[in-house]
């Protein structure tokens, strides 16, 4: 243990420095292990190129860009934000379900659907060939549905009558 006049303190191991006081608190040398840890304050986790910081007064974790958070045994699902697009990723087995207030909003699946639902029933669905609605499709008025490269085919309802136009020239 060495320690000088309001100056600094330290504490020893083996010959080497592992605790020491500084002018704004502690520096510990090593790895620290804690029972049951509590930290009253913000508290920043610096990475190689990213940092994480628990912001006390605004109670919220901050994740720097490319900052990732990694959920599940094996880190099955990510989240993250690289500057300019966020991210969430799956890469465990089942799909990726998104829900409500205890009810499914959409599905996910690798390389196949996608579901989109309204109050737990499901609405839409990809597949390799297109897409499937499983209840009606509703266009408001002077909307259309438009059909083909060139737009050919053209249905609409202006508000008082309905319309099929074939365009094709």
């Amino acid at each position: 243990i060495t320690a000088s006049e309001d100056g600094a303190a330290a504490l020893y191991y083996n010959g080497t420095s592992r605790i020491q006081t500084t002018n704004t608190g502690t520096n510990v040398t090593g790895v620290h292990v804690d029972d049951g840890a509590t930290h009253d304050g913000d508290v920043t986790f610096t990475g190689g190129s990213t940092t994480a910081t628990w912001d006390k007064s605004g109670n919220t974790f901050l994740w720097s860009d490319n900052a990732q958070i990694q959920l599940g045994t094996g880190g099955d699902l990510t989240l993250y934000h690289d500057g300019s697009n966020s991210y969430i990723q799956q890469s465990g087995t089942g799909n990726l379900i998104i829900y409500g207030s205890g009810e499914t909003l959409a599905t996910f699946a690798d390389d196949g659907a996608v579901s989109l639902y309204y109050n737990n029933v499901r609405q839409m669905e990809t597949f390799a060939s297109g897409v499937q609605f499983d209840n009606n499709i509703v266009i408001t008025d002077s909307n259309k549905v438009l059909c083909g490269d060139g737009y050919d085919l053209q249905l609409y309802h202006d508000g008082s009558n309905s319309y099929i136009d074939n365009n094709t020239g």
